[in-house]
This record gives structure tokens, sequence and C-alpha cells, in this order.
């Protein structure tokens, strides 16, 4: 009886330890219009807009991430970048002009600088271990 009580509080212990908590703060949204949608990739591949690719996906009201966040819960250990942008219109797209330069705010984990084109997954990667927070702040062309 002590082995097995041992032995699944090992268990217990070993799982608790794999996964994480995110907390994704949202910053500088340009007005509380529409929905954040926000893509999660824990590798390079099909970063930083394959949905396919991406570990997790979802989408937010604009005024609940600039008041509460967004807050995720067993999330394995490891390396991940995040990708968001404001879809002020609820269009469930980033609208572009011309050139291809966003009409809509954009962000990107450990908010890099953003010349021509996107970071790459590098420059954006950041650890979730135990309880993690991330700030994104969100920009304005």
């Amino acid at each position: 009886m002590i082995h097995g009580l041992v032995l699944l509080l090992f268990l217990l212990y070993s799982f608790s330890s794999i996964s994480g908590e995110l907390k994704i703060h949202f910053k500088e949204l340009k007005n509380n219009k529409g929905n954040v949608l926000y893509l999660i990739f824990n590798d390079e591949e099909g970063f930083p807009d394959k949905n396919s690719k991406s570990f997790k996906e979802g989408k937010i009201a604009a005024h609940l991430a600039a008041t509460e966040g967004l807050y995720l819960e067993n999330i394995p250990d490891g390396s991940y970048a995040v990708t968001a942008f404001h879809d002020e219109n609820s269009n469930d797209k980033l609208d572009s002009g011309l050139f291809g330069i966003p009409k809509e705010g954009f962000a990107f984990s450990n908010n890099p600088r953003v010349l021509f084109g996107p970071p790459s997954f590098s420059k954006t990667k950041f650890k979730v271990q135990g309880q993690t927070n991330l700030k994104l702040k969100f920009k304005h062309f």
C-alpha cells in the first residue's frame, strides 16, 4: 500500500512539473473594438501565421484582452513564440494596405523591432516553465 502511495505521489509531482501556466498581457491596443487573434508556436515551422502549424490558436474580445489579458493552463514546459493582431473589424484577418503594410495592430512575443517583414522565431521565442507572464505590445503603422 505504501509503495502504491509513493508511486502515485511521484507521478502526480512528475506531471505537475511538466506543464505550466501562461498569462499574456496585451498592451497598447488602439481601441476596444473587435477581437485579438493569437497563435502560439512551439517551433519555427509555420511561424508566424500558419494556423495549422501552431501549437494553439484563439481569439479574445479586445476589451477583455486590454483589461484582463489571456490566461492559459496546461502548457507543457518548453520554448514558444506568440503572434497576435487586433482584428478591429472582426473579419478574422489582418487587414493590410499598400505593399502589405498592416492596417491593424500586431504584436510578437519579446516585442522585437519590426522593420521589413516579421521577425524570426528565434527573436520571439521565450520559455514557459511553471507560471510565465508575457507582455505583448501592439505596433501600429
